[in-house]
């Protein structure tokens, strides 16, 4: 990886800081689609995660 590329001056350090706010991290750069996949999108234009906010309504509102 390049010294100055986007990955590293901007997502690497944003991630990292998310995690110290003990946010879930999760490197899709190599997601797999579909329902059983790593987000359960069917496609890339997908911007909602149903399947995590499902599991989240459902904690939030038994």
């Amino acid at each position: 990886m390049r010294e100055y590329s986007e990955a590293r001056l901007v997502e690497k350090t944003c991630l990292a800081i998310l995690h110290k706010l003990s946010w879930q991290i999760l490197d899709a750069t190599h997601e797999v689609l579909g329902a059983a996949g790593t987000l359960g999108r069917e496609s890339e234009r997908e911007v909602i995660l149903i399947r995590e906010l499902r599991s989240a309504l459902t904690h939030l509102n038994p």
